[in-house]
């Protein structure tokens, strides 16, 4: 009665959110179903039980806990705090942004795709520094942010004004400006002195 992809799916949901809480499945439920809904209409949904399966096995290694995890483990050890809110919104513009980036990056061609899905990947990386605690996963998104803002003038040039691009342009210069801020690089800081 049952295929193989609702099986599958059946473990991944809460395994890729969490199963700590009642939120760590439904966290898993909604990215799950929106990635393979982003997958079904920019490439095709054959490749959905692939991506179910790499985000499985990625989150078994990267974090055991999953989402839901992760970030507790990241309130618990930066204290809950708004600038901690901020972080864990900024890595998960970045995390979903990246696994956006790397569906649309098997549509276009081998230079821009491969260009697409490096810059993929390091948004998920610098998500997952950041709610780690690292020192290169801060600086690694305050690179992304600050190139996006030039990219984006570019995008203008080729497109004329959109409200997109602008949005991308005051996103860019907010969140490297947050990044930045004196307090922000002492929490990242603080911990690098406090694990060596």
């Amino acid at each position: 009665a049952c295929g193989l992809e609702y099986a599958v799916n059946s473990i991944a949901m809460p395994m890729i959110g969490g199963t700590t809480s009642w939120v760590g499945p439904l966290i898993g439920a909604i990215l799950l179903g929106l990635l393979q809904q982003l997958a079904t209409d920019t490439i095709s949904s054959a490749v959905n039980l692939l991506i179910v399966g790499l985000m499985l096995v990625a989150f078994v290694i990267v974090a055991p806990n999953g989402i839901v995890g992760l970030v507790q483990e990241f309130l618990r050890r930066a204290g809950v705090h708004t600038r901690s809110i901020a972080i864990i919104i900024i890595a998960a513009y970045l995390f979903l942004g990246g696994i956006g980036g790397i569906i649309w990056s098997l549509k276009l061609t081998m230079g821009s795709g491969l260009v697409v899905f490096i810059l993929a990947a390091l948004c998920i990386a610098a998500a997952y520094g950041l709610l780690v605690l690292e020192a290169w996963g801060l600086w690694l998104g305050i690179f992304l942010f600050a190139i996006s803002i030039p990219i984006a003038p570019a995008e203008l040039l080729l497109g004329g004004v959109s409200t997109m691009v602008m949005l991308q342009i005051a996103i860019g210069i907010v969140v490297a400006w947050f990044l930045l801020r004196a307090d922000v690089k002492l929490l990242y800081r603080q911990h690098k002195v406090a694990a060596s």
